[in-house]
């Protein structure tokens, strides 16, 4: 580790959320392993849609509501979406910071 890389301060949650959803292509393959998507067909269902949701909290075009968070929680925690990320995306944490933010 760099000088400058040990003095940063830690991400906050709502930090590293944002991280992850900034590194995400939106390509899709989450879509083809994610067991939540697989039962309901939704885009809000897969990691790609939830971390569009996440960015769209950062940026302020979403507000935090009792329906955000829900979504936010349909999430297994699995991690196959993000074993299967070809941009390696860390969505599995991503989404688990989201929801502590």
């Amino acid at each position: 580790m760099r000088g400058a890389e040990k003095n940063k301060p830690p991400l906050t949650p709502a930090q590293e959320a944002v991280q992850a959803a900034n590194t995400c292509a939106q390509c899709g393959a989450c879509m083809a392993v994610c067991p939540v998507y697989q039962a309901g067909r939704r885009e809000d269902l897969v990691a790609r849609g939830k971390l569009r949701l996440l960015k769209g909290l950062d940026d302020g075009t979403l507000q935090p509501d009792r329906h955000l968070q829900k979504t936010l929680g349909r999430c297994l925690l699995c991690g196959r979406c993000s074993d299967n990320c070809p941009n390696f995306t860390p969505a599995k944490e991503g989404l688990q910071a989201g929801r502590a933010a």
